[in-house]
Order: C-alpha cells, then structure tokens, then sequence
C-alpha cells in the first residue's frame, strides 16, 4: 500500500475501511444463499465506491450491505437501511421481518 492511499483510507476518511469483511461459509446452501465469491471479492467493494461523491456515505452502504447478506444468506427475508447520502448515518434501520420476501418497515 502506497502512502497515499494509506492516507485516504485512514486519515482522509472518517470511516474506517474493513475489506476483510467477509460473508462466512454456511452449513447448507440453498436458492437464496449468498454468492461469496463474488461478495466476498474486492471488485465487489470497489463497486460502492462510485455511488456518491461522499466516501464514508459509499463505505457504510458497503459495511450495511455486508451485514445484510451475513444476516439473510440462505433466507428469503429482507433487511432494509435508509442512509442520510452526505453522511453516510443510518437514518432508519429494520432487521425485523414478519413474513418471508417482506421487511418489517411499512
């Protein structure tokens, strides 16, 4: 890692970046487990990085996202985040879900 990159990763941004996060390996699989290949790859965390032009609001979608996949993998339920776009601060979160292919947020 140059330094400059080391420097945007920790210093420019107020968001620590953790690419190590990984989606673990389950017992089962099924139709709705989680690709970790591709999830777990890092061209799939440079994908968050163009969503805004904030780069603490594109890494906690990143992290959110990450948590969601961990939390529904092999599952047909849903998680949902609502994300403040400058900031990058969850504003509404819901990881509650009553019935399957459902969040519990109305």
């Amino acid at each position: 890692m140059k330094y400059s990159e080391w420097k945007e990763q920790y210093v420019d941004s107020p968001v620590v970046v953790d690419q190590t996060q990984k989606i673990t390996k389950k017992k089962d699989s099924n139709a709705y487990s989680v690709d970790r290949k591709l999830v777990n790859s890092k061209e799939y965390h440079d994908k968050f990085e163009s969503l805004t032009s904030y780069k603490s609001t594109n890494e906690s979608v990143y992290q959110e996202a990450m948590k969601m996949l961990e939390h529904r993998d092999g599952t047909e339920s849903e998680d949902i985040v609502v994300f403040d776009s400058r900031t990058g601060n969850i504003v509404v979160k819901n990881t509650l879900s009553a019935r399957e292919g459902q969040t519990g947020l109305t």
